[in-house]
């Protein structure tokens, strides 16, 4: 037993000290440029690497993704209203999403808070084959995030804590802030702005019984239409 327990600290270890180097990297000025090859989603690069080999070594040992909500939901209605109300909770979370960000940019343009991706994205206006590359990434990267955030890390914040009511509004909280630290190369407003998404993806997690496609699908969505709209210039 005690083997198998410092197999798994190893290869949790290992997960997160890989994500520190990758991150270190990308903030050096002498490697940052590693990055570039993939163009808007090189930066997300680290974390890819994370969620993968995080959930190499949650499934070596022994756990299901489904343990964490990546799973068909389990609601206890026929399939096709299930899919309904998968569809319909993704929506309400893409509006509350999008309605949360509509209310701050006011308050952000007035204090000159800005952004540090814009320049990023303006590489997508009209270029249609740039578009075609980087959404299906963006897709894996709102899976990897929703798993990672919403999957592991709350239900371990919760399990620490206790496991009851108080414990998931405080990992709900947690993970929300971590969140949107996490989105530190996207300044100040982009953290704030996924702070806020983490609230809502993470509130959402827990009443539909933890599982994962409502907010996979709401995530996806919204930043479908962030990528059309700079696409189109909107």
């Amino acid at each position: 037993m005690d083997q198998k327990s410092n197999r798994q600290k190893l290869m949790y270890g290992t997960s997160f000290l890989c994500l520190f180097i990758l991150l270190a990297l990308r903030e050096s000025e002498s490697f940052r440029h590693i990055y570039e090859f993939l163009p808007i989603m090189g930066t997300a690069v680290p974390f890819i690497v994370f969620a993968l080999m995080l959930t190499f070594a949650h499934i070596s040992s022994g756990r299901k993704l489904s343990d964490v909500g990546l799973k068909y939901p389990d609601w206890g209605k026929p399939a096709l209203q299930v899919i309904l109300i998968v569809i319909v909770v993704a929506i309400m979370l893409a509006i509350a999403r999008i309605g949360s960000a509509a209310m701050l940019s006011p308050l952000f343009n007035i204090l000159g808070v800005e952004g540090q991706n814009a320049n990023r994205m303006a590489q997508l206006a009209g270029n249609t084959g740039l578009l075609m590359l980087v959404l299906p990434i963006m897709w894996m990267v709102v899976v990897c995030e929703e798993l990672v955030i919403r999957g592991y890390l709350m239900n371990y914040i919760a399990d620490r804590l206790g496991g009851k009511k108080s414990a998931w509004i405080a990992a709900i909280i947690i993970s929300a802030l971590i969140f949107g630290l996490g989105h530190f190369p996207n300044g100040i407003r982009g953290m704030i702005g996924s702070g806020i998404g983490g609230l809502i993806y993470g509130l959402a997690y827990v009443l539909c019984k933890r599982n994962l496609w409502p907010g996979i699908i709401g995530h996806a969505a919204v930043n479908t239409l962030g990528f059309l709209s700079a696409y189109y210039q909107v």
